[in-house]
């Protein structure tokens, strides 16, 4: 009983929660009668520019090489002198990504 009414409350205070439900959830209703995932379920993180450009780095990090990057940066048009310019992989990843959309 005790965990329920837990599980209750942080989901009432979940923005994965429709206002409706927070009600329902806090006069005593459980999260499965109102079609809510348990408490333990993560909520998706909203996706603003910033963690969409994290996303893309990361991918990008995992995918290629040093020496890869610096190859897309010359095909899209950099000089071997602004690619040296870039000494962080992060700075790198960005630019591939700026010049690429």
């Amino acid at each position: 009983m005790r965990k329920q009414k837990i599980n209750n409350l942080r989901a009432a205070t979940s923005d994965s929660s429709a206002k409706w439900q927070k009600v329902a959830l806090l006069m005593g209703w459980s999260t499965w009668d109102l079609g809510l995932p348990y408490y333990g379920v993560e909520d998706k993180e909203v996706q603003t520019p910033q963690t969409i450009l994290r996303d893309k780095v990361l991918k990008m990090k995992k995918e290629t090489s040093t020496k890869e990057q610096k190859e897309i940066l010359l095909e899209l048009g950099l000089t071997k002198q602004e690619i040296k310019a870039l000494k962080y992989e992060n700075e790198r990843i960005k630019k591939i990504i700026e010049l690429q959309k």
